[in-house]
């Protein structure tokens, strides 16, 4: 009798074992509860094609693409999306990436990244980001994805044009036993004559506007050639003062796009000095869109 139950035992207790090893999903490690694997599809309302004389930072059609990530229904789990990116342009040069990923948060459907194409002023050809995917989490399938996105007339554009500043900006204070005042500089009125080599008065692309400061740009009209820029003191209303203040003059230049900028600081010119006064500054030499500034 104590045999036959202790078989009886036996087989109700291997019972139980079979039933508490089947409760996992084989060869997983996962849990009973039941989950459906979900797919992501990917998809880009943005236009494939960009012209970069056209980008405006300020408005996004013109410079943004957004690529878009969504499953079926919300789950307990991120999907993370890698995206890839190829083609001849060039990441962080010809366009920046909000995220080379794409994470839908458990609890959502959708979620996004952004690429961001770059008006560089390069000399190029047109040029093509490509976009792929993989789905970086086996808890989701991934609906292959190809975009090709392309800028157009990258190298339609050539900044030709050379921007120059000149400014004499400043103030003197002075003071006697009989009179003090506080003087400025942009009350004496100077022109900007630009000469060629042989200096002779080119005196299309002189600025005499009698403003302080007074500017000049150099562009595809201008002639190749050397150029020697010459500061006139048109007028100076301080000349009879006796202030004896110098008064240096900045020119400052800069082609965007390229890595022509900087700064001549020139003296020379004094809140004394007469009306007719004339300093050399600079010289620029144009070839094609390419400018070199020099002291004189």
């Amino acid at each position: 009798m104590k045999k036959h139950i202790k078989t009886i035992a036996l087989i109700a207790f291997t019972g139980i074992l079979f039933t508490a090893c089947s409760d996992d999903d084989d060869n997983t490690g996962a849990s009973g509860i039941n989950y459906t694997s979900q797919n992501v599809t990917l998809a880009s309302p943005s236009p494939t094609e960009f012209w970069e004389t056209a980008i405006d930072p300020a408005d996004p059609s013109t410079n943004k693409v957004v690529i878009i990530a969504s499953i079926p229904e919300i789950t307990t789990a991120d999907a993370v999306i890698d995206l890839n990116f190829s083609g001849s342009a060039v990441m962080d040069d010809d366009y920046e990436v909000s995220n080379s990923m794409i994470i839908i948060p458990a609890g959502s459907t959708s979620s996004s990244a952004t690429i961001t194409i770059l008006s560089t002023g390069d000399i190029e050809g047109d040029e093509t980001i490509i976009v792929t995917a993989s789905a970086n989490d086996g808890n989701f399938t991934l609906t292959p994805f190809t975009e090709t996105f392309t800028i157009l007339g990258a190298g339609d554009y050539i900044n030709d044009v050379l921007n120059m500043e000149f400014d004499w900006e400043g103030e003197v204070t002075f003071e006697d036993d009989f009179s003090s005042g506080v003087y400025n500089f942009c009350g004496m009125d100077f022109d900007i004559l630009v000469f060629d080599a042989a200096f002779v008065d080119t005196g299309n692309i002189d600025a005499q506007t009698g403003d302080c400061p007074e500017y000049l740009d150099f562009d595809a009209t201008t002639p190749d050639g050397e150029y020697i820029l010459v500061a006139l003191l048109y007028e100076n209303p301080y000349a009879d003062l006796t202030l004896a203040a110098e008064v240096p003059m900045s020119v400052n230049y800069d082609q965007e796009f390229f890595t022509t900028s900087g700064t001549i600081e020139v003296a020379g010119f004094t809140t004394d000095s007469p009306d007719g006064t004339q300093i050399a500054l600079a010289t620029v030499t144009k070839d094609g869109f390419n400018y070199t500034v020099t002291p004189f």
